[in-house]
């Protein structure tokens, strides 16, 4: 996002999408590199929000031999359904999945 509308803010425990509407320039970049379509521009006219707010909440997974948290769980979900499988080394860090594969 050329604007920085569109953010991905993570804690411990959990990565947000954020969509800050006031900074939004409605370019429609988010919308067309979006390969899944989740993303949709509102059409003239319909309320819109402006205050920050939150498309999506996915909780962060922890790698299953150190506990260190990764990625968000949807983005493990995404990484599966690309690779058809989802194999036992997607559960565990980089430091740790050499030990494990």
């Amino acid at each position: 996002c050329p604007t920085q509308a569109l953010l991905i803010k993570e804690t411990g425990t959990e990565t947000g999408l954020i969509l800050k509407p006031l900074d939004c320039i409605s370019c429609n970049k988010c919308e067309q590199v979006c390969e899944y379509d989740a993303l949709v521009m509102q059409k003239a006219g319909e309320t819109v929000r402006s205050a920050p707010y939150a498309l999506r909440i996915s909780e962060r997974v922890a790698c299953a031999h150190c506990g260190t948290p990764m990625v968000s769980a949807a983005e493990l979900d995404a990484i599966a359904v690309m690779l058809g499988e989802r194999p036992q080394w997607l559960e565990y860090c980089m430091k740790c999945r050499p030990l494990f594969t």
